[in-house]
């Protein structure tokens, strides 16, 4: 049976499909949840048709231009009044309020938006520094570099000799070199060594994507329970915030490691899951 083969005359019949007409997907809104400026053009007092007043409005339309806000500096200026006692002469004056560098005056949101940039964003320091200037601010970049402590491996000597003599609460990840900042006799204090959730949920998340870890699936549900909480006080007093927490997040932190610990103790020591569990940090909700 001979081929059909446009040499020995014969045509073989391909289909053609319509393509229709082609869609276009449009362009996509802009964040809702972004803060709109409405700017309203003036009406005309008089119709350019005719000259008459007698104007009645149809409706509207609007344009939605997204628009940037450059970064603004300030100076906070911290200000301690002092008193005398008339009736005992002793002087008294508030103490002054932490701040992130011993006799630093760059603040936190500066030195977060320095260490993103250099981070986060691959920013040189010295390409910084050019951009404050720009700016009207004067850093050298050996006083940015100056502003954190650097070490190239992960060693417990390292933070030992960062915080020498300081001591507070410490949020890292689960690492045994941060334990010796918690023995008792440190000096001045033994440090309090704060867990990460993001690091205990991390191991989790990645189980839950499978869609094979029912448990790592409940448990990122329930810490992220946790996380909800944290957005809703986030930018509240901090002494408001820690009774919240007491409030609303301890009891979810209690349960959590109730039922995780039953839950484990019916696995097979050959899951992921319980390994997993063993990250969760020992957070303080005081």
């Amino acid at each position: 049976m001979a081929e059909d083969d446009p040499a020995n005359g014969s045509e073989t019949a391909i289909p053609v499909t319509d393509p229709g007409p082609q869609r276009h997907a449009g362009r996509r809104p802009l964040p809702s949840d972004l803060p709109r400026e409405r700017v309203v053009i003036p009406a005309p007092a008089q119709c350019p048709c005719c000259g008459s007043a007698r104007l009645t409005k149809l409706g509207e339309s609007i344009t939605e231009t997204l628009e940037v806000i450059p970064r603004r500096f300030r100076v906070i200026q911290t200000v301690r009044e002092k008193f005398s006692c008339r009736d005992c002469e002793t002087i008294t004056q508030p103490p002054a309020p932490f701040h992130p560098l011993v006799r630093g005056r760059a603040g936190p949101h500066l030195l977060a938006s320095v260490l993103v940039g250099k981070f986060a964003v691959h920013q040189p320091l010295n390409r910084q520094a050019a951009a404050f200037a720009r700016e009207g601010i004067a850093l050298d970049t050996s006083t940015l570099a100056a502003w954190f402590g650097y070490s190239r491996d992960r060693r417990g000597e390292h933070p030992a000799t960062h915080l020498d003599g300081w001591s507070g609460i410490v949020q890292a990840d689960a690492y045994a070199g941060y334990n010796a900042l918690a023995k008792p006799g440190r000096q001045p204090a033994p440090a309090t060594l704060a867990g990460c959730w993001a690091h205990a949920r991390r191991g989790l998340f990645r189980l839950a994507e499978l869609g094979r870890a029912p448990l790592a699936v409940e448990a990122v549900h329930r810490i992220d329970c946790l996380f909800k909480v944290e957005r809703t006080i986030n930018g509240v007093v901090p002494q408001q915030r820690a009774a919240l927490r007491q409030q609303f997040s301890a009891p979810i932190v209690e349960n959590l490691m109730e039922w995780m610990h039953d839950s484990c103790s019916r696995m097979s020591g050959k899951s992921p899951t319980p390994d997993s569990a063993t990250r969760f940090p020992k957070v303080m909700l005081s």
